[in-house]
This record gives structure tokens, C-alpha cells and sequence, in this order.
């Protein structure tokens, strides 16, 4: 089981790394308030050493971010793609 340690471990690595780009603007997942939430959702995958970028796709799709409106749209949205690429290498090197 994941202890909390290592949760924050992830967190922080989430936080570092992920970003969301609106209009060429970024917000850090840690600034946004989802690392912790993201962390959470993958280091069960981690743990089990089945981590595939896919799945980090699928975390990210399925994690809902509210716009001013009230409207939902999925992190994924907002996540380029060599971002999210970036993350899943870091995290099998250190799976490793």
C-alpha cells in the first residue's frame, strides 16, 4: 500500500511537471490545486508496476476541471501531450 509519504512524493513530482496551457499560459497542476488529486489516482498503478502512458491519458480525461462557467472539460484538454509524455518517463525511471 501507498503510504502518505510517498503520495506527497508523487504529488510534488505531479506538481513540478504538470501543467495546464490556456492561451499560452501555464498553471502548474501544485498552483491548480490537482496534483494531490492526480497523485491519489496514480500511484495505485504505480504501485502495481503497470503504469502505461495510456492510463495517464485516461487519469487525466477522467479528472474534471470547472471553468468560470460552470462547465466541465477534462484536464486532458488543457495537458500538451509532451507534457504528459514528460511525466510518465519520469515516473517508470523512478519506478525502476
Amino acid at each position: 500500500m501507498t503510504t502518505s509519504y510517498e503520495i506527497e512524493q508523487l504529488a510534488a513530482t505531479i506538481g513540478e511537471v504538470v501543467y495546464l496551457e490556456v492561451a499560452k499560459w501555464r498553471l502548474y497542476a501544485n498552483d491548480a490545486h490537482l496534483h494531490t488529486k492526480l497523485a491519489e489516482e496514480i500511484a495505485p498503478l504505480i504501485e502495481e508496476h503497470k503504469l502505461e502512458r495510456q492510463q495517464l491519458v485516461t487519469v487525466m480525461a477522467n479528472t474534471p476541471i470547472t471553468l468560470g462557467s460552470g462547465k466541465t472539460v477534462p484536464l486532458v484538454d488543457f495537458v500538451p501531450d509532451r507534457v504528459i509524455t514528460q511525466l510518465w518517463e519520469i515516473l517508470i525511471e523512478d519506478d525502476r
